[in-house]
């Protein structure tokens, strides 16, 4: 199966230094989920307002822990998840340290596992958009998806929706992205593997004769809550300039399974 690197948090993370394509960004961690300052405090408000309301002092799913500082303590409905598959390319990235001279991996490259001695992988024949659309949103009785999981474990109080785009190529092989050049599992060269899969996907929605003003349409959708409330007002539903929730879909095995061929050159599944 091709494995999800999940990044909700990407919208609000710090922007990396350097043009992301020839400058190696020395940042990581050992673990598959990293903190970052806004997760952080957000993190502390949280921990304040689940304190006020367990001595009685909140209700309702807002509370103002601080003089313009509020915290979201539940959510229900739905949120919408913009997922884009991408495959690595044929490049070397220039840096000597991300040098491996081994392109790829493209999507539908990993092996049928042999079932005699491997009964639990994950594996189709084709990894297609079709095949994510239908495991994340698929709300069909009894079928295996997020968006059921969700209402199941919610009692329908909670939900996911979204949309998944075709493949599209980043231009550069996966060690140049997944590397453990940093001392950790997760360096921050994943941060250009997720610009690189959306700018290839802006460009096919240009060629493809989309303008400008429509793609921003399009992505309007996934930008309908303030997940830090950026104003500081108590309303955390409306948009804040950034997608709520974004997933990168990488082609190959990812490293937290032993990375395939590329190993501990693949890209270890997190969210950052």
């Amino acid at each position: 199966m091709l494995v999800v690197a999940i990044v909700p948090m990407v919208s609000a993370a710090p922007a990396p230094a350097g043009n992301g394509a020839d400058e190696v960004i020395y940042l990581g961690a050992n673990t598959d989920n990293p903190s970052h300052p806004l997760g952080v405090k957000q993190a502390e408000l949280k921990q304040k307002g689940f304190e006020a309301k367990m001595n009685g002092k909140a209700d309702g799913p807002v509370k103002e822990v601080a003089k313009g500082q509020f915290v979201e303590l539940e959510r229900q409905g739905e949120d919408s998840i913009w997922t884009v598959l991408a495959e690595f390319g044929p490049l070397d990235h220039p840096a000597p340290i991300l040098y491996s001279g081994i392109p790829g991996p493209s999507h539908n490259e990993i092996p049928e596992p042999d079932r005699s001695v491997d009964n639990t992988t994950i594996w189709a024949s084709d990894f297609s958009e079709a095949y994510y659309e239908n495991l994340l949103f698929s709300e069909a009785p009894g079928a295996v998806s997020m968006r059921n999981f969700y209402i199941e474990e919610s009692s329908n109080r909670y939900t996911v929706n979204g949309d998944v785009t075709d493949w599209v190529q980043v231009p550069y092989n996966a060690a140049a992205y997944g590397r453990n050049y940093c001392g950790g599992i997760v360096c921050a060269q994943t941060w250009v593997f997720v610009n690189h899969s959306i700018d290839a996907w802006y460009n096919s929605q240009i060629a493809a004769g989309k303008t400008p003003a429509e793609i921003n349409a399009y992505l309007a959708q996934f930008d309908v809550w303030d997940r830090y409330d950026m104003d500081g007002d108590g309303n955390f539903n409306e948009p804040d300039g950034y997608i709520d929730h974004f997933q990168s879909v990488h082609a190959g095995e990812g490293e937290e399974t032993g990375g395939g061929a590329q190993g501990s050159d693949a890209i270890w599944s997190h969210r950052w």
